[in-house]
């Protein structure tokens, strides 16, 4: 497995996107369409809402993954795998889908380390992702919105 990150074409590939979905809502935004009842707002309501939420989803993805690929966060995250009480190894990177605030997916990817043994399967960590204050798969802000719905 390889330990690059995220390279210039991904991060290229990323605003591609970022742009697409910011034609996609001008447009929309750019023609008004026919509200003859309270079902049209509603659907027109939800839509807006969508495209906001997917657009400042990737947004936010693409800033995750940079602050992953910094050179702040690796050096920090070094220096808490040295300090950790138990011996952690680097298993490579992986990709980690995490959840937003606004129900969107989003996928970054992070170097996962864990301890040695069978006993270890399955129970490592994302340091650059603990550094973020990203905790179960759930960005900060999505979190205590995501449990209490969960508990609700």
């Amino acid at each position: 497995m390889t330990q690059e990150l995220c390279t210039s074409t991904d991060i290229d590939c990323v605003d591609s996107e970022i742009q697409g979905l910011i034609d996609s809502f001008m447009f929309a935004v750019a023609v008004a369409p026919d509200l003859e009842d309270a079902q049209s707002i509603e659907r027109r309501e939800i839509d807006l809402r969508a495209w906001v939420g997917a657009l400042s989803a990737k947004v936010l993805e693409r800033d995750i993954q940079a602050a992953i690929d910094s050179e702040k966060i690796r050096k920090d995250e070094r220096e808490l795998i040295k300090g950790w009480p138990k011996k952690l190894k680097n298993r490579g990177v992986r990709e980690v889908t995490l959840q937003t605030s606004w129900g969107i997916a989003i996928t970054v990817r992070a170097r996962y380390y864990s301890g040695n043994g069978k006993k270890a399967k399955g129970k490592g960590m994302y340091p650059a992702l603990r550094l973020l204050g990203i905790y179960d798969r759930c960005t900060p802000y999505s979190g205590p919105q995501y449990l209490n719905h969960r508990i609700s």
